[in-house]
């Protein structure tokens, strides 16, 4: 198989490449595991903040948007977003609030008293307030990785699950990738492997930056008070 660019890992982020990529050039998308999604993206928290990261990451969260919610069936719900700060933590509270509010006006500056109007376990005395983030959304990761993969796959791309990337190698101007039965030839790579971007990286000979896959685990209990409508 030849392709233009191979994408090495079938997460949210090699997936959504691919849909990009294949209208302009061959694609194929390589994951070790039996579908995609399996590791990082499919244990998403699934809430979309405009209040995350530094200014480049909050700006690049602003422009996606209209992908989530301006289509015929929307992939994203609005599920406002609750940042709290313990009662010493006035200073830091405003700091974040001011940091945020430039690029996401529709911020609100909270008193202890209005968040435990919101999340009625919080008590006053606890808290130095927080800022609601009322536009926030609630994700459909399974559908926002479908819709993707189903654009990927219009334009040609070859999504190959099942297949461990083993080997790479360059020959003049060309990547050599061997997965699993599969050998292919690539003008370039995308390492979208998440934590394994070391494991790739290394076979391609690029110096690693030190990414190591973790556990992550989420732990879920019922509150024993109705809490259906509390913000993320």
């Amino acid at each position: 198989m030849d392709v233009d660019v191979a994408i090495i890992g079938g997460g949210i982020a090699g997936v959504s490449c691919a849909a990009y990529l294949s209208p302009r050039a061959s694609v194929a998308v390589i994951e070790a595991e039996s579908t995609l999604g399996y590791h990082a993206t499919g244990r998403s928290a699934a809430i979309y903040t405009e209040c995350y990261g530094a200014e480049p990451i909050r700006r690049l969260s602003l422009a996606s948007r209209t992908y989530f919610v301006d289509r015929e069936e929307p992939l994203g719900t609005v599920h406002p977003v609750l940042f709290v700060g313990a009662r010493d933590d006035a200073a830091a509270v405003d700091d974040l609030y001011n940091t945020y509010r430039p690029l996401v006006p529709t911020l609100q500056r909270l008193s202890p008293q209005e968040v435990a109007a919101l999340v009625p376990v919080i008590h006053p005395e606890t808290t130095a307030g927080g800022i609601l983030e009322p536009e926030a959304l609630s994700l459909d990761v399974h559908g926002i990785l479908t819709s993707f993969a189903v654009t990927a796959r219009e334009h040609g791309c070859n999504i190959l699950t099942g297949n461990r990337v083993t080997q790479i190698t360059k020959s003049n101007s060309l990547w050599r990738i061997r997965a699993g039965e599969h050998a292919m030839t690539a003008g370039a790579i995308v390492d979208a492997a998440g934590p394994w971007g070391d494991v790739v990286a290394t076979m391609a000979g690029v110096t690693p930056l030190g990414l190591t896959p973790l556990k992550r685990s989420a732990f879920t209990f019922d509150p024993g008070v109705p809490a259906g409508d509390w913000p993320f």
